[in-house]
């Protein structure tokens, strides 16, 4: 999400903890916000609305230990998670207009099976803002917190590595 709205990170803490996540946009320009968990150790915190930028860094704080499940493809340039007892680092965020591609299975046909796969996959090197992620399908009865990645990352930058699983109709839209 990019300004007006705000973006959303959650997770899960210990209950009744205060949870802090920072967003270092550059070098000298950094935004905090904090939230605390629930009973259950649910937590969300609404960021400050930023403007489209990506290279940010973003490090989730709480006193004690957090738990996520968040994949990674540093070779593709996704941003990358690195959980320790109290904090976890999402390196190379980016924020700016997010687009959900779904739909019947036309819009599964990967990057590798378009007209001209070969040159449109080494030209997504031109276009380094742009994020992308695949998830996997799943039923569910009650509204579900995370989606699981088809690929071996969560969010890969667009670059020729990333076309794992990457769907061809989004892409190119």
């Amino acid at each position: 999400q990019r300004a007006p709205a705000s973006a959303r990170v959650w997770g899960n803490a210990p209950p009744k903890s205060t949870v802090t996540a920072k967003v270092k946009l550059d070098a000298t320009k950094a935004v905090e916000a904090s939230a605390t968990a629930d009973g259950d150790g649910a937590w969300e915190i609404s960021l400050p609305p930023q403007p489209a930028t990506t290279g940010v860094t973003i490090t989730i704080t709480t006193g004690t230990t957090i738990t996520t499940t968040y994949t990674t493809d540093t070779a593709a340039g996704a941003a990358t998670a690195a959980p320790s007892n109290n904090s976890i680092v999402l390196e190379d965020v980016a924020f700016g207009d997010v687009w959900f591609c779904s739909g019947q299975s036309n819009m599964e046909f990967s990057m590798n099976t378009v007209f001209n796969a070969e040159e449109e996959i080494a030209a997504s090197i031109n276009y380094p803002q742009l994020r992308m992620a695949t998830v996997q399908k799943a039923a569910a009865d009650t509204p579900q917190d995370d989606a699981h990645s088809k690929a071996s990352y969560a969010w890969g930058r667009s670059a020729p590595g990333a076309f794992e699983r990457v769907g061809g109709a989004a892409f190119s839209y």
